[in-house]
C-alpha cells in the first residue's frame, strides 16, 4: 500500500516547517495510516519518507495493545540528557530489517506546534523520537 522513501538525496533534505492546516492534515493522515498499517514492523514515521516535505513525524506510543498513534507538528528539541547505544532499523534501510547501533540521549525533551508544553522521553521513546527527528533534520 506504502512505499518508503529510500533515495538518500531526498532524505538528506531537511522538512520544512509548515503551518498549511489542510497540508498538515493530509500529511498526518498519510502517517497515521502507515503506522496503523504497519503496526508489526514500525514504530514510527517521518514525513520526508513517505515523500512528503512536511515537519511531522508520528509513533505509536503506549504498551502493545494499548498503543496510540501521536504525530508532532513541526518539533524542535528543548533539551537531551544521558546517553545510550540504541540497536535500531529504519524502514528506509532494508525494510528495517538491518539493526544499526547508535548512540542516543536516554532523554529527550521536545516541544511541538500541536503540543501545549514541553514533553520528556525516556528510554526506547527518546531513542525513537531522536530517530525521526534525525529524519526530519536530513541526517
Amino acid at each position: 500500500m506504502f512505499r518508503v522513501q529510500t533515495n538518500k538525496t531526498y532524505l538528506h533534505k531537511r522538512c520544512e516547517i509548515q503551518t498549511d492546516i489542510l497540508r498538515n492534515r493530509e500529511c498526518i493522515n498519510k502517517i497515521r495510516t502507515y503506522l496503523t498499517v504497519n503496526k508489526n514492523k514500525a514504530i514510527g514515521i517521518a514525513a520526508n519518507q513517505l515523500f512528503m516535505t512536511n515537519r511531522i513525524f508520528g509513533i505509536r506510543y503506549g504498551g502493545i495493545q494499548n498503543s496510540k498513534i501521536r504525530t508532532f507538528i513541526n518539533p524542535r528539541i528543548i533539551s537531551q540528557n544521558g546517553e545510550q547505544i540504541s540497536s535500531e532499523g529504519c524502514m528506509s534501510i532494508k525494510a528495517g530489517k538491518k539493526p544499526y547501533n547508535v548512540k542516543r540521549p536516554k532523554s529527550i525533551t521536545i516541544q511541538a506546534d500541536n503540543m501545549q508544553s514541553p514533553e520528556t522521553f525516556e528510554g526506547y521513546y527518546a531513542t525513537v523520537i531522536a530517530h525521526e527527528m534525525d529524519h526530519l533534520n536530513g541526517k
